[in-house]
């Protein structure tokens, strides 16, 4: 069971960041009528991707 603890809810408040921000990314563009978030969301996915493919390299 995890404690009530400042850098536990830190932590959690961390963890869902990314979450939180792809939702918004999403949500805005499709109440803008606009692609920017998703073309935004399309490049942060390459970068991981590539990023994991340079991890396996060195």
């Amino acid at each position: 069971m995890l404690n009530l603890s400042f850098s536990n809810v830190i932590r959690y408040c961390m963890s869902l960041a990314p979450l939180f921000i792809t939702f918004f990314l999403i949500m805005g563009s499709v109440l803008n009528q606009d692609v920017k978030g998703l073309v935004y969301l399309g490049g942060i996915l390459i970068v991981a991707i590539l990023t994991v493919g340079f991890k396996r390299l060195f």
